[in-house]
């Protein structure tokens, strides 16, 4: 027992002479501006969201009579004291905005106040 334990320890011996550790040369890692990176999927040159992102209204021009806000489920879009055309415009608008752009615009509450349309 005691011939196997001093084989042992020789051949440990010998085997950590010829071992040796070698480490990669450090290199700095690179740092990006805060924000700038961009992770995530590619789907036609945008980044690929998942789930809906929050939406944005129109400008003030295209939505003039009426008023837009931003809620947690869509837009909130209120006219007040509006005639027919003046609703019609604004509905084109957004309509031809939903047809040519990838992000389509979701109207949560589309209110009409005060307004002389027929019901």
């Amino acid at each position: 027992m005691l011939f196997l334990a001093s084989l042992v320890v020789v051949f440990v011996s010998q085997a950590s002479m010829e071992l040796s550790v070698v480490l990669p040369e450090w290199r700095p890692r690179t740092r990006e501006i805060r924000g700038a990176r961009r992770t995530g999927l590619m789907l036609e040159g945008e980044l690929k969201t998942h789930g809906e992102g929050k939406q944005k209204c129109p400008t003030r021009i295209k939505m003039q009579p009426c008023q837009c806000k931003t809620k947690k489920n869509g837009l909130d879009i209120v006219c007040e004291k509006v005639t027919l055309t003046q609703l019609e415009t604004v509905t084109s608008e957004m309509k031809k905005h939903n047809q040519a752009s990838k992000s389509v615009y979701n109207i949560a509450y589309f209110k009409i106040r005060d307004s002389s349309i027929h019901r």
